[in-house]
């Protein structure tokens, strides 16, 4: 942990930000999910938004973006509609509305964005544990990848929720972070797959996404897509990212670095590319910091110590001169 904390330092000062600044830097910079703010990936929407502002506003940049984007994931979604999203948020909030009678279930480590969303509506909700297990009638969350981890996880869950008739809905928002990994959307109790481009790609104030629920669902959201009433702007951009770049692109740019880094942090990667895993030693960047940003009353340590690599692939020669000695 010591590395890391001096190295975010070190990031502070080659920013030439003062002591105060550069200390709040290097508490926070290892921490939180962002996209990496790739060179060429920024260049790629710059000019697809320069494109786009000459271009009449039409439902066909929609249209292109949402109907490339399951060839995109290499993923078998047949059985399932899709209709742009806002990123995975509106389909969140989407699958909470349509299933407002049930008692929402997610496992510990899951995105604080639902638990602060159930909290402060007074939603009714837990998360499962021994003494509290999937019921009949409960409504489930999860990632895949895992949101606390980012590593992928044995799908058995779902056979459970399919006995028990539960709703899921599967947030794949890291999914394009990883080599990519076969997922049977087969069962039957998988009511929402959400996509977004947000991790991937430095795109997350454009909320770029993609839902895909049941050939019988029919609601608000669905409705927006049907009538083209959608960011038309956000997914041409999202139509022209997917046509450069594949699924695995980040993951294939920024492997390498990730298992150098973690050799030489001491971390275990991830399967999703921005991530690695600090044991104990690695506390300092827990999740209090984000526990407190959502003004979330819970115990940091029943949380992993998930570290974001971002600046170290964005400063990656500063990096290497310090892993080199260089830097001290």
């Amino acid at each position: 942990m010591f590395k890391g904390k001096l190295f975010s330092y070190l990031v502070a000062i080659n920013k030439g930000m003062l002591f105060d600044d550069a200390r709040y830097y290097a508490k926070n910079a290892l921490q939180g999910s962002r996209a990496v703010p790739d060179v060429d990936v920024n260049s790629t929407v710059i000019q697809a938004i320069a494109t786009y502002a000459n271009l009449p506003v039409t439902s066909e940049h929609l249209d292109t973006f949402v109907h490339g984007f399951k060839s995109w994931t290499g993923l078998c979604l047949d059985n399932f509609d899709a209709d742009y999203s806002a990123g995975c948020t509106q389909s969140f909030d989407s699958f909470y509305l349509r299933h407002r009678d049930k008692k929402f279930r997610c496992l510990v480590g899951e995105y604080f964005y639902h638990l602060k969303t159930w909290e402060s509506n007074n939603i009714n909700w837990s998360f499962i544990d021994a003494d509290n297990p999937l019921q009949t009638g409960d409504a489930l969350v999860i990632s895949y990848p895992f949101c606390d981890t980012g590593n992928f996880f044995n799908t058995s869950i779902l056979e459970e929720c399919c006995a028990k008739d539960i709703p899921v809905l599967i947030d794949m928002c890291y999914y394009p972070l990883t080599s990519g990994c076969a997922f049977d959307f087969d069962y039957e109790c998988i009511d929402t797959v959400a996509f977004s481009l947000s991790k991937v790609f430095p795109v997350a104030n454009y909320r770029i996404g993609v839902r895909y629920t049941r050939k019988d669902i029919h609601d608000g959201q669905k409705l927006h897509h049907s009538i083209n009433y959608n960011n038309m702007l956000s997914a041409f951009i999202g139509s022209k990212l997917i046509e450069k770049y594949n699924v695995t692109h980040i993951y294939n740019t920024y492997n390498s670095k990730q298992k150098e880094a973690c050799e030489f942090l001491n971390l275990t990667p991830s399967d999703s590319v921005l991530f690695a895993v600090g044991d104990e030693d690695w506390n300092t960047y827990s999740r209090h910091n984000l526990l407190d940003a959502y003004q979330l009353d819970f115990d940091a340590k029943m949380f992993c110590n998930r570290i974001c690599l971002i600046p170290v692939y964005e400063h990656w020669n500063l990096f290497e001169r310090f892993k080199h000695g260089y830097i001290t």
